[in-house]
């Protein structure tokens, strides 16, 4: 069985490499089902390096914690897609400006950990998207606006703020709320959030093609050519997996346009067949965590 994921929520991805003994791992890890928070998935960075989780499966932080082309997943069990998780977990003391593979390190760890996961990849060469501009003139849709947020300095800026907290003997600034579940109100600047058939968020469009994945059953590669941050929506028609590794309609019909419609008619951008080389993820084994 063969599992594509695409939602990226938060920047620690990483790599599908041996866990190195001096890397830093998570200090203090709190995964517990969820059974009652049915449709609204959040993740959000922590100011001391951390995550917090909610209403994820597995798979979505296997996503997380493999490089952005490691996305096709092998040999995933059906529990890892449909169980829904809570995880919190917190950072050592200064390890709030670690770098991007040490963050993608304490994901696997804690994988190994908690799920005792255990993977190996192989390249393979599958059916694609690429994500361009679905206008010559290179104008986009309604639904989706430029945005001056630099995430990735916001984040930087939590970091120090936390850093400095310890150094002064003082506990770190709490994280910030969980995305509003109002679907009315845009999602706070850095996040995402999907809730039935809507999705938005505030993303680069390299983000957006990972996330579009898990829509269109595919790779999607982002050749927009668009730099920066934008904040969007996106409303669609559920799909299911389609022949030869696409996208086709769900079981229960919708009035909403599908996921390749709504791309054009909403955010001025189209999906393009296209083959890629892509790393797949091969899931040795992996278990059920004990619930803290």
């Amino acid at each position: 069985m063969t599992i594509r994921l695409g939602l990226l929520l938060i920047a620690i991805a990483g790599g599908g490499l041996p866990l190195d003994a001096q890397s830093p791992t998570f200090e203090v890890v709190s995964v517990k089902p969820n059974t009652g928070n049915v449709g609204s998935i959040s993740l959000r960075s922590r100011p001391d390096g951390g995550f917090i989780a909610t209403n994820v499966n597995l798979g979505l932080l296997l996503g997380q914690a493999f490089p952005q082309s490691t996305q096709d997943m092998v040999g995933l069990p059906e529990w890892a897609t449909s169980a829904r998780f809570d995880v919190n977990a917190t950072a050592p003391p200064g390890i709030g400006n670690a770098t991007l593979d040490q963050r993608r390190a304490m994901l696997r760890a804690m994988l190994a950990d908690r799920f005792k996961l255990a993977t190996h990849t192989e390249t393979r060469d599958v059916p694609a998207y690429d994500l361009v501009l679905a206008r010559n003139d290179g104008k986009l849709g309604p639904q989706v606006t430029p945005s001056d947020v630099d995430c990735a300095a916001r984040a930087a800026a939590q970091r120090a703020t936390a850093d400095a907290a310890r150094a002064a003997g003082q506990p770190p600034p709490a994280p910030p709320p969980p995305p509003t579940a109002s679907p009315t109100d845009p999602p706070p600047p850095c996040t995402m959030r999907s809730m039935g058939n809507r999705f938005d968020g505030h993303m680069t469009m390299a983000s957006l093609a990972m996330t579009l994945r898990g829509m269109a059953g595919r790779v999607v590669v982002d050749k927009t050519g668009l730099k920066g941050y934008y904040t969007l929506v996106l409303e669609s028609a559920p799909t299911a997996p389609g022949p030869g590794g696409g996208a086709g309609p769900a079981a229960t019909p919708s009035e909403l346009p599908s996921v390749f419609t709504a791309l054009q008619e909403q955010l001025g951008l189209k999906l393009v067949s296209s083959r890629a080389p892509v790393e797949v993820l091969v899931i040795d084994h992996i278990e059920r965590p004990t619930p803290d």
